[in-house]
């Protein structure tokens, strides 16, 4: 592992956990959350391409309908 100052703080974490009796039981909570987290964080960004999308749709759109009055 070296000097790494990352490793050093692994190595403090897992210390802290092996010595907390609910430390798989909380290891597993936080799992789970950032598992949802990751899941809502997806579902977030497939609903704003879709704005996005539909905003640029209505923009085209909007553009044929000028357009095409002013040919009239």
């Amino acid at each position: 592992m070296g000097n790494n100052p990352f490793s050093l703080f692994l190595i403090f974490v897992l210390l802290i956990l092996s010595s907390d009796p609910k430390a798989e039981e909380k290891l597993s909570f936080t799992r789970e959350m950032v598992q949802k987290l990751s899941e809502s964080a997806v579902s977030i960004k497939g609903g704003l391409d879709s704005i996005f999308t539909m905003e640029e749709e209505f923009k085209a759109k909007i553009l044929n309908l000028q357009d095409s009055q002013n040919k009239d």
